[in-house]
């Protein structure tokens, strides 16, 4: 699959709105969810006018682009909620710094990463989410179809919890909640795979199980980019709260920030246990090649008596008393077979073998 470069925005204006990222030839999709205290509705729709037309009297509304790729719905929907052309540019930049921004209307706009793994390839999925809140409504992009808020979503339509009694602002809280913990999914999927690779480099150092901590290196390397700038971002929100979030709702914000400290607390750890495999996976080679050095060395040693005993017999002198003895050929190998049987049971006595 293609990617357009960042490099293509190269000497564009402010503001040009230019997808980077992964080339989609789908369509976006556009979802459209209302709901109040006693009433909920979900619908899909192909354009950004027919989410004007569908907007409804429900207390909130939740308007989930699929796709960001298209500028012009990028353009329409954006402008709907009040974000800046700057701001619709990192929309469509799928490789933007997860970072905050508060809009002039009161409301807010956060960027983040969300993190999957995918057990079959062995490798996380990252994807871009922008939340933006303002009012009555909040407007989420993601870069492609299929996320993590399936459980929300159930929620939303049977009102379990009690989200569909609160505003908007709650719901983009839910939103980023959500996403920080599918964070720890990963963070528990990498521990326990440090463990498991810890045993199996204890057993046997080899290449294959570098290779597997040269991947969970990288996979906590991404990781560790998707949280670290979202803690930044969310601490940020809190430091100067956006008019739209209430005061009830700054305390699960809080409780985001402090999750947020935890998840970086276990990459911290989890990128000082994958240091100490890799001093480990060297101290297993190492190992392995000082035993196989001393094996050379004491077949070496064992041979180096044998070799002097066949070279005296080998030379060329006529006057060797030796040659002319009936079982001297014998006698011969008979002692070079005792002087390599008495080495080896020397050096198993030691332990060297």
């Amino acid at each position: 699959m293609s990617h357009a470069p960042q490099s293509t925005k190269s000497g564009l204006p402010p503001g040009t709105l230019v997808h980077v990222g992964e080339a989609r030839p789908d369509q976006p999709r556009i979802t459209l969810t209302a709901y109040g205290p006693d009433n909920h509705r979900a619908a899909e729709v192909d354009r950004w006018s027919d989410v004007e037309a569908s907007w409804g009297d429900e207390p909130v509304r939740w308007i989930n682009v699929d796709g960001v790729h298209v500028p012009e719905l990028v353009r329409q929907a954006g402008t709907r909620f009040g974000l800046h052309a700057l701001h619709l540019e990192d929309v469509m930049n799928t490789r933007h710094r997860p970072a905050f921004a508060p809009l002039d209307n009161g409301g807010f706009v956060i960027i983040l990463k969300m993190v999957g793994m995918n057990k079959k390839l062995k490798r996380l999925v990252v994807e871009q989410l922008t939340v933006a809140a303002h009012g009555d409504a909040v407007l989420s992009f993601q870069e492609q179809r299929g996320d993590v808020f399936d459980g929300l979503r159930e929620r939303l339509a049977t009102g379990g919890g009690n989200t569909r009694g609160r505003g908007a602002e709650y719901l983009a809280y839910r939103l980023v909640d959500t996403v920080v913990d599918q964070s720890f999914f990963v963070t528990d999927h990498l521990m326990d795979s440090a463990e498991a690779l810890e045993e199996r480099i204890l057993k046997n150092a080899d290449a294959e199980s570098l290779l597997e901590l040269q991947r969970l290196k990288k996979m906590l390397a991404q990781l560790r980019r998707a949280t670290a700038p979202l803690r930044e971002a969310v601490a940020q929100l809190l430091k100067d709260p956006p008019a739209v979030v209430e005061a009830e709702t700054r305390k699960h914000w809080h409780d985001v920030h402090d999750h947020l400290i935890q998840i970086h607390d276990h990459i911290d750890s989890l990128r000082d246990t994958l240091s100490g495999l890799m001093d480990l996976h060297a101290n297993g080679v190492n190992q392995r090649t000082n035993q196989v050095m001393q094996l050379m060395t004491m077949v070496a040693t064992i041979f180096i008596p044998l070799t002097f005993i066949a070279g005296v017999y080998g030379m060329n002198f006529d006057h060797i008393p030796e040659l002319h003895w009936k079982y001297g050929y014998a006698m011969v190998w008979a002692a070079m077979v005792a002087v390599a049987g008495g080495m080896f049971m020397l050096f198993r006595r030691k332990g060297w073998i």
